[in-house]
């Protein structure tokens, strides 16, 4: 999932890798000219810091989190090896939990898709401003995408409740037949070897620079 997000959102590993590097580059060249020193030594501080720092979201600790849900231990219990994924209706299941959770859930983190790749989830009934699946949704589309499980208070046409609560309650409603997609493979994100290069030439550059402005003038 990793690699998708890096993909679709390329201006963020731009940010955390190019750029620091690009504002190295320039701050050892400011070091190298006493009289651009601090006008630029500064402007490239500030504009690192501002392209690392900007776009993360705050952190909590893992020990202030809620415990998992019952339709979710349900979820786990009855896929201990996560080969389906899940979907849920509105205001039920965000990505996000799914991801603290472990759970592959068939819409990534905050729906960091691809147009065609949302375009597809709208086919089947997912509702892209409600971030959610809407109570028509076809079964059938969601087995295609290798949706197992579909998380709401109320039944999904073609389901069957197989764990969680009963209506009202969140309920694990089984799909028949889903779609087994492959575990994504557990390796580096695309582009990230380059990115890495970029910042390690603008260390290099920078070193240069220093070493370069230490020596005497004639």
């Amino acid at each position: 999932r990793l690699e998708e997000y890096l993909r679709a959102g390329r201006w963020t590993a731009m940010r955390r890798l190019a750029l620091p590097g690009a504002c190295l580059l320039v701050a050892g060249w400011s070091l190298a000219d006493s009289a651009r020193r601090r006008r630029f030594l500064v402007g490239a501080a500030l504009a690192e810091i501002a392209a690392f720092g900007v776009g993360y979201l705050p952190a909590s600790d893992s020990a202030n989190l809620r415990g998992e849900a019952p339709a979710i231990r349900d979820v786990k219990r009855l896929d201990p090896e996560g080969l389906g994924m899940v979907a849920s209706a509105e205001g039920i299941y965000p990505a996000n939990l799914a991801t603290l959770d472990r759970v592959r859930d068939v819409v990534s983190f905050d729906v960091l898709e691809d147009s065609k790749r949302t375009e597809r989830l709208r086919s089947c009934g997912f509702e892209e401003t409600r971030r959610a699946f809407g109570g028509d949704s076809s079964a059938p589309c969601l087995a295609d995408l290798g949706v197992r499980f579909f998380l709401s208070r109320e039944p999904l046409a073609g389901t069957a409740r197989v764990g969680g609560d009963e209506p009202p309650g969140v309920g694990v409603y089984e799909i028949p037949h889903p779609r087994v997609l492959p575990m994504p493979p557990n390796s580096p994100p695309k582009g990230l070897g380059e990115g890495a290069l970029v910042t390690a030439l603008g260390f290099v550059a920078a070193a240069l620079l220093i070493r370069g402005a230490g020596r005497p003038r004639a």
